[in-house]
């Protein structure tokens, strides 16, 4: 008998790479795209991509290829509220798809996390945060929270803040193609000539590299502990 593993729905591989680098690689086919999956003896990970439409792609392509009794949303996200600081853990008790109004009660965790379907300039957060009293915001929650209804999977959503409340994030959206993909030498070549833009870009990647540490320590628990209980948060 085959027992079910915990499935993790991740956007980028860079968020994740200090957790996969040791784990098994292999790709799969899933319609006209391939996916990269990433194994250990207890935990599958896919890297869908950013947005709703990849995480979902990529929930769908990972419960489609072993068996799994939870789903987790890996990922950042960013502060709606002061006083969360980049690099700090975040498990919500409840999802909420912004576009939807659907709401996703997950296993442990406290405070609302909202989903997003783009990058949010400072008066759309303030607005989502008073709407929805919530703490933090991402792209891709929601949509692995729904699949993970529709099958009847247990739910959980671990984040990384990347971005406090008050900082003004560098044009990244303008960079993800239609797969989710970052196009890292587009957005570099764009900065490069732009020199009001390199403090932010810089910020933005200490930023990145402090939440994935974070992400990948609530990961590496995750996976450890039986059923996925981390219950780490903000």
């Amino acid at each position: 008998m085959v027992m079910p593993k915990i499935g993790i729905v991740a956007a980028l591989e860079r968020e994740v790479w200090a957790l996969i680098k040791y784990w098994s690689k292999r790709r799969v086919r899933h319609g006209e795209n391939d996916y990269e999956l990433f194994d250990n003896v207890h935990a599958v990970l896919i890297c869908s991509g950013i947005g709703r439409e990849s995480a979902r792609a990529g929930a769908e392509v990972l419960l489609a290829d072993a068996p799994v009794g939870l789903l987790i949303s890996a990922g950042y996200a960013g502060a709606l509220v002061s006083g969360i600081a980049a690099g700090a853990a975040f498990v919500p008790a409840e999802v909420v798809d912004a576009e939807s109004g659907a709401r996703y009660t997950t296993r442990g965790g406290s405070g609302v996390l909202i989903s997003a379907s783009h990058v949010l300039g400072q008066e759309e957060k303030a607005q989502l945060a008073l709407q929805h009293e919530a703490r933090a915001v991402d792209m891709e929650a929601a949509a692995v929270a729904q699949v993970a209804q529709e099958r009847g999977i247990a739910f959980r959503a671990l984040k990384a803040i990347c971005e406090e409340k008050d900082f003004e994030m560098p044009p990244v959206g303008k960079f993800v193609d239609e797969r989710g993909r970052f196009q890292t030498a587009r957005f570099v070549l764009h900065t490069a000539v732009r020199p009001a833009g390199w403090a932010a870009t810089g910020q933005l990647a200490a930023k990145a590299a402090r939440a994935s540490r974070t992400l990948c320590d609530l990961l590496m628990e995750a996976v450890r502990e039986p059923g996925g209980a981390g219950n780490g948060s903000s």
